[in-house]
């Protein structure tokens, strides 16, 4: 089975959501994705912005990337 994942454009860069990364990747807890994110932030920025995005559901906040 195979996920599609969609492409956005952020400051005329492709980018791909963290869940749908995820999805695509197998992983049983898609937003679990986010915790490694943030683990890894500082290397992650080495390869370019990762455009964090703040958000709130249901009262709770959270961070898509």
């Amino acid at each position: 089975m195979t996920t599609e994942v969609t492409l956005h454009t952020v400051n005329e860069e492709p980018r791909v959501l963290d869940t749908d990364l995820a999805e695509r990747l197998g992983y049983a807890r898609p937003r679990k994705i986010r915790d490694l994110i943030f683990k890894h932030s500082t290397e992650l920025l080495t390869y370019g912005s990762i455009a964090p995005t703040r958000g709130a559901y249901r009262g709770k906040e959270f961070t898509t990337y």
